[in-house]
């Protein structure tokens, strides 16, 4: 969330995600962001998270979300 855009300039700069994005069409297992990921859990690396919708234009994937619901 650190890293959406801000409606000014006086708000600071955007957070970005150390490491390199991998190629669009290298097949992943696990979690895209999983390598550069702070919150990355065990699992992120060897299984892929279901899309979860926002909205009907917004969708993410995410253990953390699980993980958050089930800790409390």
């Amino acid at each position: 969330m650190m890293a959406l855009p801000r409606q000014t300039k006086n708000q600071g700069r955007l957070q970005t995600i150390s490491g390199s994005v991998p190629r669009i069409l290298q097949k992943e297992i696990g979690c895209r962001f999983a390598n550069r990921c702070p919150y990355a859990l065990e699992r992120c690396a060897s299984e892929r998270p279901d899309e979860i919708s926002v909205s009907e234009t917004h969708k993410y994937r995410c253990f953390l979300t699980e993980f958050l619901t089930d800790k409390g």
